[in-house]
């Protein structure tokens, strides 16, 4: 031991690895020995071992001191009947308190073995104190739990007494008030680690169900543990805390019964391990549930959603937060209150964000919304003027929650003089900096609001001012005119999400197509403008939002008996349904088919194909769609054909083939799909194109096909065509002659485009020397010739690497090219014309 002790001490300064060996050996020896053992005498040593950095280092020396401290304790005086006698019986030496010191300095350790580690050894100790020094001690590990410590101080603490409560070393009798106070405070922590400080106090709230009989705590005490618990079990965002709090309240719903604890049984029930796995169930579906059981419950749920976790930086959580604020408010006026102090603070602009969007759901009167309506605008004129990118874009979305409170203010002056001050500064920013994957439709349509006033040139008089800013307020009869007129004048990709604010703005209007035929006509153009929107740019196919907007629309006015004696808008949803069970897209595709099945009778389409019903008690049934969500969906189809979901012309190509637009549309968005795919996804395409008959599909190819392009959608659609047409001559699904000539006439076209890829370049070239090869045709023939070798000679001086692809994409031997080298086709000078023989004659030699 003496050796030992000399080399710690040697090795205190400057630690070697074989310091921890040395302590944890000291350690053991002071467990299986029988003698007590002079170790660490110094104050200095012992700091110096706990404040290594070192982890295990530090948890073996907490181990060692509880030991030793431990040691000197051999006997339990608690069981005394004389104070008095314990007293006179309680000799320690000075080293003690060194130890005891050492102890709860580990319980503010960063590390949380560390913290249990001291936790425990406390706990032991304490059990054999008299009774005259226990409550000292407990006193000091109370004192850890103070506002000025640290979460990781807060931690430990908790521990301890939870190792307290469980092995009932501590009187309840005269720490329960104290011990509420901690349990509370800890339960509505705000340290940046609060998770740890919660967890431990759900660890104390179970101690205490086991340890202690409620008679001795009281209903107050044990209501509001239960309170608190179940709003942390049901409202905090990390599972762990959730699930960890729902099982201490368990524990206490099953010792305290029902006479301490309100509906304690329904309760325990609801805070289900699974179901407080999904956050959305817990706040909307288990939060809900006990709310409606007692008004503490509901007061507790409200205030923790406000004080704790209504300030979160996320604007998803906050706005999963509001909208459970506005489920459980019932005019509390203590809440209007609160937000009105977070409005003074306007140095946090989270806080100020929260207060404007929880104001903008609660449904207060239109005297406090005029109330607010001045401290909000006093507070963001604050905001303006700080060049801070991150608070601007925050800014922005304050705005939009502004807005939605002063819209039902009485004071039109205050509303005017804050629009024309506020807005103009931020709105575009929101515009210049969206992103297509940051899309949030509800926010954009609050900042459209704010983006149509902002836009307008003049405005008349004060009520026309709102009417400015949203297209909901425009009159019903001329409302449907206005949005065409912003349809056809917002056409490029960065203006998407304005045009999607148009497609809700009439998704929101009751149309009646029988009272206004000019109303019924723009609405039509605005859908089929939607459903055509294929706008791209850096950040991707920005049209797809439209298009899921634009169907969502038309099927919300089917649905809803608006359209469905109307037969162009009913051929319009049977088009739009076509395009969605044709898309890439796997969530559109899944629309579709849905909505296929769901409005089969709307639509009425006939599905009589046995891969579309299910065989059950020997009697056929459709699917019920009513309540069927996706997932759902896609394994019941799968069921029925594991093709369905891959191939979305197999779907309906049995139930539409008989139309001839609605086929058009399938080969339409089934060709585009091809310009995406892969070869196999090709090969499957091409095996559904080819029940078609030749003169049929190559009609439709050409149709594509008449006004030549390289640019956007329909640049894209055409050379999806060639490349598609190029795999089907190839497997000799050849048109006819006529046909064929149109078809090469057109491919000819595309390739003298300027800027035209690669690609279709190459799939060009493979059409042209296809018919060369194996067409007899000698116009034809000759004519293909002739452009194969102009194309090969211009176009790969800019693609020279790549000029051997090239002329194996033609197909032919090289005889075949040394004699169509002789040819004059461009009718060039001799000089020249040998220049570029010479220079293909050596490329064919390679």
């Amino acid at each position: 031991i003496s050796f030992i002790n000399q080399q710690i001490d040697k090795q205190i300064n400057k630690p070697k690895k074989e310091l921890t060996s040395f302590v944890q050996l000291l350690s053991f020896i002071q467990r299986f020995s029988q003698q007590k053992i002079q170790v660490l005498q110094q104050t200095s040593s012992i700091r110096s071992l706990l404040s290594s950095q070192n982890r295990e280092l530090r948890k073996i020396t907490s181990v060692l001191i509880s030991r030793v401290s431990a040691s000197f304790l051999q006997k339990s005086y608690q069981t005394k009947e004389s104070q008095l006698k314990e007293a006179q019986q309680f000799d320690v030496p000075e080293e003690f308190d060194f130890y005891i010191d050492g102890l709860l300095l580990c319980l503010s350790d960063s590390d949380q073995f560390v913290r249990q580690t001291a936790a425990f050894g406390l706990g032991q100790i304490i059990q054999k104190l008299p009774i005259l020094f226990l409550q000292e001690l407990v006193q000091a590990v109370f004192d850890c739990c103070s506002e000025a410590e640290t979460a990781e101080t807060w931690n430990g603490a908790l521990q301890c007494i939870g190792e307290l409560l469980r092995t009932s070393s501590i009187s309840i009798k005269d720490n329960k008030g104290q011990l509420l106070k901690i349990l509370t405070q800890a339960f509505q922590n705000k340290f940046k680690q609060q998770n740890m400080v919660k967890d431990a106090a759900c660890f104390v709230s179970w101690a205490l169900a086991r340890s202690c009989p409620p008679s001795e705590l009281g209903t107050e005490f044990t209501q509001q543990i239960s309170n608190n618990l179940l709003a942390l079990a049901c409202l905090d965002r990390d599972i762990c805390i959730r699930r960890c709090a729902a099982a201490a309240f368990q524990e206490c719903a099953g010792r305290w019964r029902s006479e301490f604890i309100k509906n304690s049984i329904q309760c325990a029930a609801l805070v289900d391990f699974y179901k407080l796995g999904d956050l959305e169930e817990s706040y909307f579906g288990v939060a809900v549930q006990i709310s409606q059981f007692q008004e503490c419950y509901r007061v507790t749920m409200l205030k923790y959603l406000v004080d704790q976790y209504l300030m979160n930086q996320q604007q998803a959580a906050r706005t999963q937060v509001t909208t459970l604020i506005s489920k459980l408010y019932q005019q509390d006026d203590w809440v209007v209150e609160e937000m009105l102090v977070n409005l003074e603070d306007i140095e946090d602009w989270v806080r100020f964000s929260a207060s404007c969007e929880l104001l903008s759901y609660l449904p207060l009167s239109v005297e406090q919304k005029t109330q607010l309506a001045k401290a909000l605008t006093l507070q963001l004129q604050n905001f303006v003027s700080n060049q801070n990118a991150d608070i601007q874009h925050h800014l922005t979305q304050n705005l939009c929650s502004v807005l939605l409170v002063l819209q039902n203010s009485l004071d039109q002056q205050l509303i005017s003089q804050f629009v024309k001050q506020v807005f103009p500064q931020s709105v575009r920013y929101y515009f210049q900096d969206l992103a297509i994957q940051n899309y949030d439709r509800i926010f954009s349509n609050k900042v459209l609001q704010l983006k149509r006033h902002v836009d307008s040139d003049q405005t008349q008089r004060d009520d026309d001012l709102l009417n400015a800013v949203n297209l909901l307020f425009v009159e019903n009869n001329q409302k449907a005119e206005k949005c065409l007129q912003i349809m056809k004048k917002c056409r490029s990709a960065a203006e998407n999400v304005v045009r999607i604010y148009v497609l809700e703005a009439v998704s929101a209007h009751n149309f009646q197509p029988s009272e206004n035929q000019r109303e019924t006509e723009s609405l039509y153009q605005i859908i089929s403008l939607g459903l055509n929107d294929f706008t791209s740019d850096t950040r991707g196919d920005v049209g797809a939002l439209v298009r899921h907007k634009a169907f969502n629309c038309i099927k919300s006015h089917f649905q809803a008996q608006n359209l469905q004696e109307n037969e162009k808008f009913a051929q319009l949803y049977k088009i739009a349904v076509c395009q969605f069970c044709c898309s890439r897209v796997e969530q559109m595709k899944l629309l579709g088919i849905k909505t296929l099945f769901r409005d089969a009778n709307l639509l009425k389409i006939p599905i009589q194909s046995q891969k579309y019903v299910q065989v059950q008690q020997k009697e056929d049934f459709i699917f019920d769609m009513a309540e069927l969500t996706n997932e759902e969906l896609q394994r019941q189809i799968e069921k029925s054909d594991s093709a369905l979901i891959q191939n979305g012309f197999q779907l309906f190509k049995d139930v539409f083939i008989k139309d001839p637009t609605l086929k058009f549309v399938c080969l339409k968005q089934l060709v585009l799909n091809v310009c995406y795919g892969q070869k196999d996804e090709i090969a499957e395409t091409v095996l559904l194109i080819k029940d078609l008959k030749q003169e049929e599909f190559y009609g439709f190819v050409l149709k594509l096909l008449d006004k030549i392009t390289n640019q956007g959608y329909q640049g894209q659609l055409q050379f999806s065509c060639i490349l598609i047409s190029n795999y089907l001559i190839h497997k000799n699904y050849v048109p006819n002659t006529v046909q064929l000539k149109l078809l090469v006439e057109k491919i000819i076209a595309y390739m003298k485009q300027e800027q035209i890829n690669f690609n279709a370049f190459q799939t060009g070239f493979s059409v042209l020397g296809f018919v060369v090869k194996n067409i007899q045709e000698d116009e034809l023939q000759q004519s293909c010739k002739n452009e194969l070798l102009q194309y090969l000679v211009h176009r790969t001086v800019k693609l020279r690497e790549q000029s051997f692809d090239v002329i194996l994409s033609l197909n032919l031997d090289n005889q075949q090219i040394e004699e169509m080298c002789q040819v004059d086709w461009m009718s060039l000078n001799v000089q020249k014309a040998e220049e570029k023989q010479k220079w293909l004659r050596g490329v064919v030699g390679w």
